[in-house]
């Protein structure tokens, strides 16, 4: 299989961590890339001072994974995300099959789950950059103005993580013969 850019679109609590660790144990040389795991290892990361320097590094991060022969999964579905997969793929060989797949749930779904996060996040005492309704639903509406942009939709109250899986990887295939 030639090296790949998996884009997920996924609106918060749509499941894309879960599908993610299941694609990443059965692919081989894969990076996954995040920004959401990159901002927490700034001490008082603030968006509007932090952002663009995340995103910098995440690119230059993706762009040596790439020169070292892996494959990437970006892990996404906001209005800052959608810029920044338009950053990388800018700064990418022209030869790197890109996919880009939304996976999502019914709103009122994605709204409970939201909820149930943040509850065991303040049990746990977790840090999350995401805690109220009003964030909750910027997060929707910037999944929504990107999401046409995925070449298949998954919606993860009908089909398991498994079966959305398998299929993502015969696409990969197919895309990358």
């Amino acid at each position: 299989m030639k090296k790949f850019i998996l884009i997920l679109n996924c609106p918060m609590d749509s499941g894309s961590s879960t599908l993610i660790r299941l694609l990443m144990r059965k692919l081989k040389k894969t990076f996954k890339v995040s920004i959401n795991t990159n901002k927490f290892f700034i001490s008082d990361y603030e968006p509007g001072r932090d952002r663009p320097t995340v995103h910098k590094a995440t690119i230059a991060m993706a762009k040596e994974m790439l020169e070292g022969g892996y494959s990437l999964i970006v892990e996404g579905g906001s209005l800052s995300q959608d810029q920044f997969n338009k950053n990388l793929l800018a700064n990418i060989d022209a030869g790197i099959v890109v996919k880009t797949i939304n996976v999502e749930a019914p709103r009122e779904l994605l709204y409970d789950r939201f909820k149930q996060r943040l509850s065991k996040a303040q049990l746990d005492n977790k840090k999350i950059s995401v805690f109220d309704d009003a964030g909750f639903e910027e997060r929707y509406e910037a999944y929504m103005e990107i999401k046409e942009q995925g070449e298949s939709t998954y919606d993860s109250s009908k089909v398991s993580y498994e079966d959305m899986s398998e299929s993502i990887l015969e696409f990969l295939k197919l895309s990358t013969l």
